[in-house]
């Protein structure tokens, strides 16, 4: 489907008075201010110039700690969402960070507790197993529009972030949501989670109009609009969500793996958008189990100190959940026709993705006839 040119559109919709983004007439304003006159804004208060005689409280200061371990504590409960602690530093002689101090891109001051407090937030945002509540969208509806929101990623040259956190917020609303949703509102949450997405990751985002052309005019601009509104309002506006693809791309540069490795990883985890089945694990989780996965069928490499180091799991606890999702790739071809949607492979199977949809699974795992899934201890975590 051919979307119009945006340029285009703007043209067409200047030269009407209208908005481009919202099809509406335009506001115009006064150039001039405060009765057309011209000059400084007056100072809102007293420049602060004497901090000699300031004191910090330290008390406060203990206090205010105590209150965010806290805080990280009861987000982060649980095996799986524990915090790796410093002294238990299975590699204590690599740091990466310290050696790639000079790549500013790297912000390698920063990226370690950036992670950990990721890891630590990863209790917060998870999404609880809504299959039973909302079975016909979960079941039915859900792959279709994951697959529909892969192909608008790449139709509008999305980051793959932006993906995540769309599908992320997707789950959030409808898991959350005191409302059934109903099969004519299907498009507009997704389109409208790939909206409110762009405004957080993109610099340039589609236009309105433009989703609601590529709906095929499944709602209108008025409905996306009460729709931001509500899934904001159910969500909230933390959309600070820890992601898997954040967690894949840390995992996969301290391990210094190649491209072509990288990218299979990318496939695994990008594929299990598609199962509803696995929204309720971790997504530090179920990256490190995504990147064990593609390490192995490369065979250039296996869980090792390092990956423990940085991730804070160990194989006993990554390893199940890897054979599930080589299951997972096992038996997506085997689905019913509505159920094997096929953008996502189609996609890692072009050249520009190295043709890694096209490698071979692990040998053994779970038995064909088994469900797709995680292992049953992750799904009471």
């Amino acid at each position: 489907m051919m979307l119009r040119g945006r340029n285009a559109a703007n043209a067409d919709n200047v030269a009407a008075g209208k908005d481009a983004n919202a099809g509406r007439p335009v506001k115009r304003h006064s150039a001039a201010n405060n009765g057309g006159e011209k000059g400084e804004p007056t100072a809102k208060r007293v420049a602060l110039k004497d901090v000699s005689n300031i004191r910090i409280n330290s008390s406060k200061k203990a206090t205010l700690k105590a209150e965010n371990v806290k805080q990280g504590e009861s987000y982060g409960k649980g095996r799986l969402a524990r915090d790796v602690p410093a002294s238990l530093d299975p590699c204590p002689g690599f740091d990466f960070d310290k050696e790639n101090a000079g790549d500013l891109l790297s912000v390698s001051d920063y990226a370690n507790d950036i992670f950990r407090y990721y890891k630590m937030r990863e209790g917060r945002f998870r999404v609880s197993d809504y299959t039973k509540r909302q079975n016909h969208f979960a079941i039915k509806a859900r792959p279709v529009l994951v697959d529909w929101m892969v192909e608008l990623q790449e139709h509008f040259g999305l980051k793959h972030e932006t993906l995540y956190l769309a599908v992320k917020l997707m789950d959030t609303y409808v898991s959350r949501t005191k409302d059934i949703i109903r099969r004519d509102s299907f498009h507009l949450i997704s389109a409208t989670a790939i909206f409110i997405a762009c405004k957080y990751d993109e610099s340039s985002l589609p236009l309105i109009n433009d989703l609601i052309y590529v709906s095929e005019d499944s709602f209108t601009w008025d409905e996306l609009c009460a729709m931001e509104r509500q899934m904001f309002k159910v969500v909230g506006f933390d959309l600070g969500m820890p992601l898997s693809y954040r967690f894949l791309r840390r995992y996969a540069k301290v391990s210094w793996v190649d491209m072509t490795t990288l990218t299979l990883s990318r496939f695994i985890l990008e594929t299990s958008l598609m199962f509803v089945e696995f929204v309720v694990v971790p997504d530090s989780l179920m990256a490190a189990a995504a990147f064990l996965l593609a390490l192995r069928m490369m065979k250039v490499g296996d869980w090792n100190p390092v990956l423990e180091k940085y991730s804070g799991y160990k194989l006993e606890d990554v390893e199940p959940l890897m054979w599930s999702l080589n299951h997972m790739m096992r038996v997506r071809p085997t689905l019913p026709k509505h159920s094997r949607l096929n953008q996502i492979f189609n996609k890692y199977s072009d050249e520009t993705f190295f043709g890694v949809a096209e490698t071979p699974l692990l040998e053994g795992g779970k038995s064909s006839s088994e469900p797709v899934g995680p292992p049953a201890a992750l799904k009471t975590c």
